[in-house]
């Protein structure tokens, strides 16, 4: 590597520039004209823009990226007045006077520059007709591209042709002055139906599909409108047609196309994000074809920045873009500009840095040098007509770089490429980044790179699921894949799926779209980790998080979502840490005690202890390799190992340090995933959009919250309509149990009736077999076809007191288990069916249940029923006197029971008396539980398909109690822990036509809305108006009469839809037929009353009256 003041070599070049100049000025119209002659005509377009223009990316936290039509980057500043969306509309003068700088605006919004001027060269050996001379095509500085018109945009929807134009936004307003949509977005969301006014983006790059198939993700589809980015940009320039029709920014000296053209056509796309973790980055793509009938030999692709941060100064070493430095990373092959003393007057943060990288060159031939030079009157490389000095920089191998502060430029190289072929199109794609300190810009690059690799795809969220709407009778099923729960992030490389939601919306528009449901994982959390950062300054110090300290109560040591920031100052012999907490506002003072009370302090290593403060020191000196911790995280801090001359690698005032901390937590509402929903609010007759949106889990070491996928716009929708007369919806059975007699819930109930078969199936469990209960504790279920005798899905992890399940062929089976490794002491009663059984008294005498020990798992012995009997002569194990008999219930185990009073009296039971349960024997070791007798009511608490009494709540109740008497009887029941034998079936019934089972008659037969009063609220427009007969025959003629007896229009209603696996199933009408109050004649229908008949395949009819007011 070489660092450069100024390189004599190439600036001699400048002796040969002149007489070349002069060579090329004197040829100029003569050449113009054979390469002219000898071009060949391709599918391209050869039309050029109306004219030069140019507007500027601002999709990211970088702003204010000046680009052209002409592919010229740079050099115009943007007005405040121009802070708004693209609007296509031609504003050349826009920025006359302006030309000086402040472009690449970071972060967005702030008035802080970091770039000047910036662009493609592509240099080559080209035949002038006295063999081959360097010709050089730049897009920077005075850009000799001409604007190239783009044809895909000649029917632009409301905007109508906006091809002359050359320069596209993704998000771009449709221009004042067009004949729809003012001010609303030009291009629809991708994969949806544009509206009236608008299209779909035409301009996505299919070359990245290869890459996104490498990892399982969606490929692009221009016919799709598929856009890539928050913001993507397009636009085409060349230098292949004649000059004088050229759209170029600059009449130069020697012409505009700097002498004479190559002959190249470019299209240059630009992409940008939002994201936390890459709002930072610009991605520039470049297509480059030979328009020429020639190959092009010897070929270079080149990115050239003039990278000026800060504003104003005069000479080198002055504040603003005289105090700039080069520097190269030999790992990411990156250049970049960084300011020598990181700061710039009136800027509210320091002065960062600014660098790109080569993501992709032609030939795959990579970054091959990297040229820099300064702002000077003797670097003639800056001057036009000097293509022989370019060329020789682009084909330099040298990586030099730039130690001295100046008003420097860069040119980062690659090739050669050894011949372009005639309508041949290579790709070269660069990353701009801006960031803080030298670490951040590293590691951003890292981010851009993989992104570039996975096709353009950073942290994603997974792919919203397959849709499946069906309407039914003021009802709408949604049904929906699980593909995207096995989605993995590609930059990340974890799955990070969290859950569904499920929007609506009545026009399918950005903005109207109302929540109706989230469903996300249960038992899901973020874990404790820590992220941290190098964020500010120009030393490669580098710092790193260890983990946290083992064994740490974190919670006493105060750990927590928090930020907190590290510093240095100097001292008169030495640097110090200062820790500053963000959440507390304050700083860290040393504590020798923080492992045991929180706060910072410096450790012997990892999980080692507090090294004590030095003598005479209030504040602790840095070392490198020391490891940090604070508050019960480890963090460990080095100097750089390598670098430039001049390179810091130590820690200096102005570097700083941030440490995010997160604490485990939850994620989401825990609610469980679904895969359909019933909306039933919802109107016959009124159409509704639909989307189901993925969202993945926030990964915060990544610096990526939870990212959600995109609505679906039009692209699911369904109009609900009434059912016809006879109508049947598909319905299942009750559940039946057909084995077993452990307790399990199975519940089961239709989520979408078209995918309903008609057939029975079956529920049963899996299970492993447990050597501490000693036997086989259910974990999962199965779910089979019996018609088919079929498994369609198997071990799916049930859940012991929680409903969860399936959706199987159309039918939500949900199933909960009783699973011994869960069941406890204070839920094992089954209370559902724990209670008086008999109770001719009217008791109201109050019990409860305790278990013997602590809470905890209980075995399968003590899942005994028993059945207390009220009598007037009984005895317990002891033969003491008492009024119950106990019996084992439903073939329980035998038992035996001791009772306990609590009176002297011995005639009635009272509150305090209780009767304590054994089996086989009364010991300590058989007991199964007390019951207690009490005069106040227990509190009930719902779990599974039961209620809990806990064996430890009661409250007090001023109730009179009525004792039980003779005949009275108390079932006390346990659950049952789930068992494999345990076996559950159920039936399900496909819709049919059935008048035996119809409770609609052609009495019900209606008009909605009568009357028809000016609009229907589902009428979109003065020309699109309907009035809706509900509750038709599936088959029917509408006639409809005036009330002068003239038929004015006759419908076939018919509501039958495709067969479906044998089964009848419904069209979007069903029991539904609009009527868009028009004639037979196609004239407007007025005012008035009006009668309508309907008459049946069978003859039979029924008549009715609506009326219209206009």
């Amino acid at each position: 590597m070489k660092t450069r003041l100024i390189k004599f070599g190439l600036a001699a070049l400048a002796a040969l520039a002149v007489p070349l100049q002069a060579a090329w000025n004197n040829s100029n119209v003569q050449a113009s004209t054979q390469q002219n002659r000898n071009r060949l005509l391709t599918t391209v377009t050869d039309k050029p823009a109306i004219f030069w223009t140019v507007w500027w990316v601002d999709g990211g936290e970088i702003s204010d990226w000046a680009i052209s039509n002409t592919c010229q980057g740079g050099v115009w500043s943007r007005h405040p007045v121009d802070e708004r969306p693209y609007d296509w509309t031609i504003y050349p003068s826009q920025s006359i006077g302006m030309t000086r700088g402040s472009c690449g605006e970071y972060p967005k919004g702030s008035e802080q520059f970091y770039n000047y001027a910036w662009g493609l060269w592509v240099g080559s050996k080209y035949p002038t007709g006295k063999g081959k001379s360097p010709n050089v095509s730049k897009g920077a500085y005075a850009c000799d591209m001409g604007a190239m018109a783009c044809s895909e945009m000649s029917q632009a929807g409301g905007a109508g042709d906006l091809s002359g134009v050359g320069l596209n936004f993704s998000d771009g307003v449709i221009p004042k002055g067009s004949s729809a949509g003012v001010g609303a977005r030009l291009f629809a969301d991708p994969g949806t139906t544009p509206l009236s006014y608008q299209m779909l983006w035409p301009f996505a790059d299919t070359s990245v599909n290869k890459k996104r198939r490498a990892i399982g993700m969606p490929t692009l589809d221009p016919k799709n409108g598929d856009i890539v980015s928050n913001q993507d940009t397009y636009a085409c320039a060349g230098d292949w047609i004649p000059v004088g029709d050229a759209a170029c920014i600059w009449i130069l000296p020697t012409g505009a196309y700097d002498v004479w053209g190559q002959g190249l056509r470019w299209e240059q796309r630009t992409y940008c994000w939002n994201y936390d973790y890459n709002n930072a980055i610009i991605f520039i793509n470049y297509k480059i074809r030979n328009m020429n009938d020639f190959p092009l030999d010897s070929v270079y692709f080149s990115f050239f920045m003039d990278n000026d941060i800060g504003r104003g100064g005069l000479a080198a070493g002055d504040d603003g873009y005289w105090d700039d430095l080069i520097g190269f990373d030999e790992g990411l092959n990156m250049g970049y500009t960084y300011d020598a003393n990181g700061s710039e007057a009136g800027w509210v943060t320091p002065a960062g840095y600014i660098g790109a990288i080569l993501l992709e060159t032609p030939g795959n031939n990579g970054l091959t040098g990297l040229e820099t030079w300064q702002n000077a009157a003797d670097q003639q490389i800056d001057n036009d007509g000097t293509d022989s000095i370019k060329y020789v920089y682009m084909t330099s191998k040298d990586f030099v770089t730039w130690d001295s502060p100046t008003d420097v430029r860069m040119l980062m190289n690659s090739g050669p490429y050894l011949q372009l072929k005639p309508n041949e199109e290579v790709s070269f794609t660069v990353a701009v980044i801006v960031a803080y300190s030298l670490d951040q810009l590293k590691a951003r690059a890292k981010i851009a790179q993989i992104q570039y690799e996975n096709g353009y795809f950073g942290y994603t969220p997974p792919p919203n699921p397959q849709l499946n709407v069906i309407a039914g009778d003021s009802t709408v099923y949604l049904s929906w894949s699980a593909e995207p729960e096995k989605f993995v992030d590609p930059m990340s490389k974890q799955q990070t799926f969290e859950g569904y939601r499920v929007y609506r919306s009545l026009s399918g528009l950005s903005g109207t779209w109302q929540l109706l449901a989230d469903y996300d994982l249960m038992e899901s959390k973020l874990a404790d980790t820590c992220v941290a950062t190098h964020s500010v300054g120009p030393s490669k110090t580098e710092i790193k998080y260890e983990g946290l300290l083992a064994g740490a109560d974190l919670e006493k040591l105060g750990y927590g979502n928090n930020t907190y920031t590290i510093t240095f100052q100097p001292d008169t012999s030495y640097k110090y840490y200062v820790v500053y907490d963000i959440a507390d506002q304050k700083v860290l003072n040393y504590n020798p005690n923080a492992l045991t009370e929180g706060g910072f302090c410096i450790l012997t290593g990892k999980n080692g202890s507090p090294k004590p403060l030095p003598a005479d020191t209030f504040y602790y000196p840095y070392h490198s390799g020391d490891i940090i911790f604070i508050d019960g995280a480890q963090f460990s801090i080095s100097d750089g190992t390598s670098g430039e001359p001049g390179a810091i690698l130590s820690p200096v005032p102005g570097d700083q340090y941030t440490i995010k901390t997160y604490a485990s937590e939850n994620i989401g509402g825990q609610n469980g995933i679904r895969h359909y929903y019933i909306d039933e609010d919802v109107k016959n007759g009124q159409i509704y959009y639909y989307s189901v949106a993925s969202y993945s889990r926030p990964q915060p070491t990544e610096n990526v919250g939870s990212l959600e996928g995109g609505k679906s716009g039009q692209t699911y929708w369904a109009v609900p309509r009434s059912n016809p007369i006879g109508w049947q919806n598909a319905w299942v059975s009750n559940v039946q149990r057909v084995g077993g007699n452990g307790n399990a819930l199975v519940k089961d109930s239709v989520v979408s009736p078209d995918k309903v078969t008609g057939h029975e199936y079956e529920v049963g469990f899996r299970g492993v077999y447990d050597t501490i209960v000693k036997d086989t504790i259910v974990t999962a279920a199965y779910f089979k076809d019996v018609d088919e005798d079929s498994i369609l899905l198997d071990n799916f992890k049930v859940r012991s007191g929680a409903l969860s399940g399936p959706v199987i062929d159309g039918v939500l089976v949900q199933v909960a288990a009783v699973s011994m490794d869960t069941l406890d002491m204070e839920t094992q009663l089954d209370t559902l069916k724990t209670g008086w059984l008999v109770k001719t008294s009217g008791t109201n005498l109050s019990y409860s249940v305790d278990w013997p020990g602590s809470p905890g798992p209980i075995s399968k012995s003590k899942s005994i029923d028993v059945l207390v009997s009220v009598v007037d002569d009984g005895a317990d194990e002891f033969g003491k006197y008492c009024r119950v008999a106990v019996t084992p219930y439903n073939n329980s185990a035998p038992v035996k029971f001791v009772y306990g009073r609590s009176s002297e009296d011995t005639t009635e039971i009272y509150g305090g008396d209780k009767i304590t349960i054994y089996s086989p024997k009364v010991t300590a070791a058989d007991q199964i539980f007390t019951l207690n007798f009490s005069d106040s009511v227990t509190k009930i608490v719902m779990i599974v398909d039961s209620m809990v009494t806990p064996w430890d709540t009661t409250y007090d109740t001023l109730k009179l109690v009525k004792r039980p008497q003779t005949g009275d009887q108390l079932l006390i029941k346990t659950l049952k822990p789930t068992s494999i034998k345990d076996r559950f079936r159920f039936n399900t019934f496909k819709a049919e036509i059935s008048d035996a089972n119809s409770t609609l008659t052609l009495d019900d037969i209606r008009v909605v809305p009568n009357p028809y009063y000016v609009r229907a609220p589902w009428d979109r427009t003065q020309y699109d108006r309907h009035v809706v007969f509900q509750y038709l025959p599936l088959k029917c003629t509408i006639r409809i009469f005036n009330t002068s007896g003239l038929l004015i229009r006759t419908i076939e209603h018919d509501g039958t839809g495709p067969a479906s696996s044998g089964s009848i199933t419904l069209n979007g009408k069903g029991g539904s037929e609009e009527w868009n109050l028009l004639t037979n004649e196609g004239l407007d229908c007025t005012s008035g009353l009006y009668i309508w008949q309907v008459e049946t395949e069978d003859g039979e009819r029924a008549w009715g009256k609506f009326a219209i007011v206009r």
